[in-house]
């Protein structure tokens, strides 16, 4: 038999567990701010999107990013997120979109590691279970236009000859690039450009993460240059996802030429 004090000290132990130091949350009745712990069967699974792959600022040790999204299946809406970490690529945490802050570069909530720890987690073939999204395809691809690079200069070429010129010079040949978050990607290797204008459609981006002799064409809209460095509004993992071209490949996909 446990004497009083005893049962008294085990019973706080118990309550402390259930408790948490995060604003709102109740593991004991599973619910962040009344939001389920625990995400429906009926919500869907959608691994590509503006959250996809971004990085999860939880004060943790080893850096968590979003690997999927659980959203209503009819407005496709986020409601909660599977992320993981680098030292446990198997294991997901779900995470109530509605306790993230998503304006920033870094997704931020307002908890600890230590309650992370202790947030409902699924393997993948746990998240798997919900059916994929069926997300609208994507918007025909305007005309490129100059964004922030500058022009190449260059002659007249006669109508015959394809749209675009890759060319190996200019300003930003050669300047390192950098993903959004200020994470280095390579450097710019060659442009595309329009015959007669000089106007930059493509930097053609060479770096350690697309292996060697392979490049991406990354289209100057979504490019900026500042302080001397070029800038992609992506981050390197999407990067990554992007296809992969050797030198010989790239005239064809561009529907380019070579150019001293």
């Amino acid at each position: 038999m446990l004497g009083r004090t005893a049962v008294v000290v085990l019973a706080g132990l118990l309550l402390l567990g259930c408790q948490s130091d995060t604003p709102g949350l109740n593991l004991s009745s599973g619910t962040w701010n009344g939001q389920s712990l625990t995400p429906p069967a009926y919500l869907v699974r959608v691994d590509r999107g503006d959250l996809i792959g971004r990085p999860i600022n939880i004060g943790q040790s080893s850096a968590m990013t979003v690997q999927y999204v659980l959203a209503d299946p009819v407005s496709l809406q986020p409601q909660y997120i599977a992320a993981s970490s680098a030292a446990e690529p198997g294991n997901y945490v779900i995470l109530p979109y509605s306790q993230l802050n998503t304006t920033g570069p870094q997704i931020t909530a307002n908890t600890t590691p230590q309650t992370v720890a202790m947030l409902p987690h699924m393997t993948a073939a746990q998240i798997e279970q919900h059916r994929v999204a069926q997300l609208p395809p994507p918007a025909p691809a305007a005309v490129p236009v100059i964004s922030g690079l500058p022009p190449v200069t260059q002659p007249m070429m006669p109508p015959s000859q394809p749209p675009l010129a890759l060319v190996r010079r200019g300003s930003v040949v050669g300047m390192p690039v950098v993903d959004s978050l200020g994470q280095p990607i390579g450097q710019v290797e060659a442009v595309a450009t329009q015959p007669g204008t000089g106007e930059v459609r493509y930097a053609v981006v060479s770096g350690p993460a697309f292996g060697i002799g392979n490049y991406i064409a990354v289209p100057s809209t979504s490019t900026q240059l500042v302080a001397g460095r070029v800038v992609v509004a992506n981050t390197l993992a999407n990067l990554t996802q992007m296809p992969r071209y050797r030198s010989e490949e790239l005239p064809q996909t561009l529907g380019a030429l070579w150019s001293n």
